[in-house]
């Protein structure tokens, strides 16, 4: 894993001395230090104990915004290796539950071209299309991920606030999970959640995985720096999914160019009231989508910002424990004596010694 003994002992919680004394057979470690020493190191307790090297399969990374790759390996693979193996788990108890494959398997990768806003808007009315709603506001999007596509959502405060949130994606395995950074500045405005649930989703449908760890970063900034197409499509993808043109034109009618920065303000409110939307993204999609012209953008959104204070008054809180869907399925799994007690500890990556929850 390329941690050093001092890194490992920190990170797992155990005495430096311990862990060199148990790593040359010298000593013993207690069962609760072992188990948090091979989470760390991605394996199996007791494989660890016999000495056998299982690893879980590496996972493709794909990060969605900051001025530069700022993954902090050390600290934060543990969080993104727990969140694979519970995608992991969750794939396995499906499975034992007899549930069919998600719409997730519709889809195929495809590599990203020029024209990356028109691919993405075509690939969002793809995925409307398997949803069946080509018009309509999306509701919640950690449900629609996480029941309708099979991609574990998760919340977790990761090292650099920076990124805002990470897409993990397994080929092999065919697991997929999002990961919210609680950490990031984003997170003090609710809707842009969605926004980033639909952006990483575009990136786990459609863009290949690319060697071992692959961390593609938003290299746009006040420097004009050139966006990597994958990048661009995945904001179009998550604009025309959360804002279908179609849908706009029910809401809005056709679109006209509008001028005037009261008119375009008000099409901005009826647009975000509907689907729920910051305001960034939401101006910039209308100025795309042709009803706001293009010299009135920046204002539109400085005026709504002052307006509203750059949120949504009815915005939901993000609940991390609010979409803990493998918990569900293991309950369920265990009440229909599909498991035993020490499997579900095991799915949920609990210890022996760990109370079962009796509700998510």
């Amino acid at each position: 894993m390329g941690f050093s003994h001092e890194e490992l002992a920190e990170l797992a919680r155990v005495p430096l001395g311990t862990l060199e004394a148990f790593e040359e057979g010298q000593g013993n470690i207690t069962a609760a230090a072992l188990d948090r020493v091979a989470y760390v190191l991605c394996v199996d307790a007791g494989v660890l104990r016999q000495g056998r090297i299982e690893r879980s399969p590496t996972a493709a990374l794909f990060f969605r915004q900051g001025a530069f790759a700022d993954f902090r390996d050390v600290e934060d693979r543990p969080a993104v290796v727990a969140t694979f193996e519970r995608a992991l788990a969750l794939r396995k108890v499906n499975t034992l539950l007899g549930r069919p494959p998600g719409l997730r398997e519709r889809f195929e990768p495809e590599e990203p071209t020029p024209e990356a806003f028109k691919d993405g808007y075509r690939l969002a009315r793809k995925v409307r299309s398997a949803l069946g709603d080509e018009t309509g506001p999306l509701g919640d999007m950690a449900e629609l991920l996480e029941e309708e596509l099979d991609v574990l959502v998760r919340a977790e405060a990761l090292s650099s606030a920076r990124i805002d949130a990470l897409a993990l994606k397994e080929p092999q395995t065919g697991v997929a999970a999002v990961i919210l950074n609680t950490a990031s500045k984003r997170r003090s405005n609710p809707w842009t959640a969605r926004v980033d649930l639909a952006h990483e989703l575009g990136h786990i449908l459609f863009d290949p995985p690319q060697g071992e760890i692959n961390l593609v970063v938003d290299q746009e900034g006040d420097e004009g720096k050139v966006v990597w197409h994958g990048e661009r499509r995945a904001r179009a993808f998550a604009a025309e999914l959360l804002m279908p043109a179609e849908g706009l034109r029910q809401l809005l009618g056709p679109p006209q160019y509008e001028m005037a920065t009261s008119k375009a303000l008000d099409l901005l409110v009826r647009t975000r009231q509907h689907f729920e939307t910051p305001i960034e993204i939401t101006v910039n999609h209308l100025v795309n989508r042709e009803y706001i012209v293009h010299f009135q953008q920046e204002a539109v959104i400085e005026q709504a910002r002052r307006t509203s204070g750059g949120s949504a008054a009815a915005a939901p809180p993000l609940d991390p424990s609010r979409h803990d869907v493998l918990t569900r399925r293991v309950l369920e799994a265990l009440d229909r004596d599909l498991i035993s007690a020490g499997r579900a500890r095991e799915l949920l990556q609990l210890t022996a010694w760990d109370d079962l929850p009796t509700s998510a």
